[in-house]
């Protein structure tokens, strides 16, 4: 992430001018992405707790997800950023991305520590989500969207076990 005094004033006016009709998704994407305090239930128990695999340790979730889960999600990533420049629409992909850098809100007085711990991820996932979006009438993908509703959650997705079942910390 671009430090602030870096970021273009006009950056978040002209990615929209580009995005054309991709516009009301991606602001809206945005606007539900800053709403999230990252991770800030991590950790605590869950209703859904049966559903997933969990993982209550940060250094096992990061092990777990760099073995299980990396290669699904760079497989996705190379698929939607071919798929993108195939129709035409990379730059409207990349359009998305320079929007949310310029909207870009995160907590104030939050688990500060946890975010730079896991910031590059997460920001590829926001990255990634945002490409789903412009793509999403072409090829219906929610890999990176997941990610994302986990971390609504509070939840960080690390991989997805052999039986289908996600593995969450």
């Amino acid at each position: 992430m671009a430090d602030e005094e870096d970021i273009p004033p006009d950056l978040a006016r002209q990615a929209l001018s580009k995005l054309g009709r991709f516009r009301p998704a991606v602001r809206e994407f945005v606007r539900r992405v800053n709403r999230i305090r990252w991770l800030e239930r991590g950790g605590q128990p869950e209703p859904w707790d049966s559903e997933v695999v969990r993982i209550w340790d940060v250094e096992e979730a990061k092990a777990v997800e760099n073995s299980r889960l990396r290669p699904i999600t760079r497989a996705v990533w190379d698929c939607l950023e071919s798929v993108g420049r195939a129709t035409g629409r990379y730059d409207r992909m990349m359009a998305a991305e320079e929007y949310w850098i310029a909207r870009f809100d995160p907590p104030e007085g939050g688990p500060l520590e946890t975010y730079d711990r896991h910031g590059a991820q997460i920001r590829s996932d926001i990255v990634g989500a945002l490409r789903e979006i412009v793509l999403d009438d072409i090829i219906s993908v929610r890999c990176y969207r997941e990610a994302i509703e986990w971390y609504e959650k509070g939840h960080w997705w690390c991989a997805i076990a052999e039986d289908g079942k996600r593995v969450v910390y």
